[in-house]
């Protein structure tokens, strides 16, 4: 198999270039590599396999949840509310309405699983059975036909280019186009992976965005594409303990600030930061500090554009040694290591020497 995995690469050309669009159930990462082997023999091996990460996107607020909890909200509750009119007329508790909503979406989930996996939809949609929905203590049975049109409908902004850029599969590809700097052109292959992938009106509406079937690739399963990926990865990594993907920062740093707000302390391409200079909110003998990673701002340096693609990576206390008032300044300062890939951390306070904090304790 490792041979024919290598006879598939030279196939697809020496200096290709493939995006990957991993689509899972919360969220959504693309990545541009650049693929070929290092041998101009008709029989190569997967010792020749040579590949480099171009650029990388992740969108951490979009994938399949949302199309879950949208068939949820938009079709399953009014469906419910109409086959059982009694029940729209409860007021229903805080706790209630959580517990039917949590119900209605694992519903929705078992469907979208169905929907990639077994179902389908025919030509007259598809229909199901929702059973023992229990709301104060009575039980509920709702049996329900959803069309193909109707399904796309309800995911439209999700599907169509127009949509939210925070919560939509077809801006992203966009985005990573223009952050790279590689036009649409020069991409040879497009390859769809992660349990998502398969959805069909999702799959129907990125082939038809992406315009050119024949560099739109399928496998069997997006689960097989992920599973030889891992063991061609695992096969250099145990025979060549030096092996390394050479990838581009996949994020820039923010701090979270007292208001609430975010300020950037590192952008993606930057190895080390400037001096950042903030103040105690209140008089303390510590330093309350959360970082997030996600995409770079705009060049006007709006950060609020971006918010929908930040992700915690850890915070902490960092004690100051003694209490300061309020308004000491607080230095800090990060830098990014790319033999480890973990960033560093020094902060300082009032008129004291920067202390180097490791990331991998916030």
């Amino acid at each position: 198999q490792r041979e024919a995995d290598a006879r598939q690469i030279q196939h697809i050309g020496t200096g290709s270039k493939v995006l990957v669009y991993d689509i899972g159930g919360g969220t959504l990462d693309l990545t541009l590599v650049e693929l070929g082997v290092r041998t101009s023999q008709s029989e190569p091996s997967l010792d020749d396999l040579q590949f480099v990460v171009l650029d990388i996107s992740r969108h951490n607020l979009f994938g399949g949840e949302d199309f879950d909890l949208r068939l949820a909200r938009d079709f399953l509750y009014p469906s419910l509310k109409d086959a059982f009119p009694a029940l729209s007329r409860l007021e229903l508790t805080d706790e209630e309405r959580l517990v039917l909503r949590y119900d209605l979406i694992n519903e929705a989930e078992k469907l979208k699983i169905g929907l990639n996996e077994e179902i389908g939809f025919g030509e007259d949609g598809i229909h199901f059975n929702i059973s023992s929905l229990v709301v104060r203590e009575e039980t509920y049975d709702l049996s329900v036909d959803l069309s193909y049109q109707q399904y796309k409908s309800l995911m439209a902004s999700f599907l169509e280019a127009s949509g939210a850029a925070s919560k939509n599969a077809l801006s992203p590809i966009d985005e990573i186009l223009k952050t790279s700097g590689i036009d649409r052109a020069e991409i040879n292959y497009f390859l769809p992976v992660g349990g998502m992938s398969k959805l069909q009106p999702l799959h129907e509406a990125l082939k038809r965005y992406w315009g050119d079937e024949q560099s739109f690739l399928r496998f069997p399963t997006p689960m097989e594409a992920i599973a030889r990926g891992a063991a061609v990865y695992s096969y250099l990594k145990s025979t060549y303990p030096e092996f390394r993907i050479e990838e581009p920062a996949a994020d820039a740093y923010y701090i979270l600030l007292n208001d609430g707000t975010f300020d950037l302390l590192l952008r993606r391409h930057q190895r080390k930061s400037e001096r950042h200079t903030f103040h105690l909110a209140n008089a303390s003998s510590q330093l309350l500090m959360e970082i997030f990673a996600g995409a770079d701002p705009p060049t006007d340096g709006s950060v609020e554009t971006i918010y929908h693609t930040l992700f915690y990576q850890g915070g902490m206390a960092v004690p100051l040694g003694k209490e300061y008032p309020k308004d000491t300044p607080v230095y800090i300062e990060i830098e990014r290591r790319y033999d480890t890939k973990v960033p560093v951390v020094r902060v300082g306070v009032g008129n004291t020497s920067l202390t180097e904090i490791d990331f991998e304790d916030l």
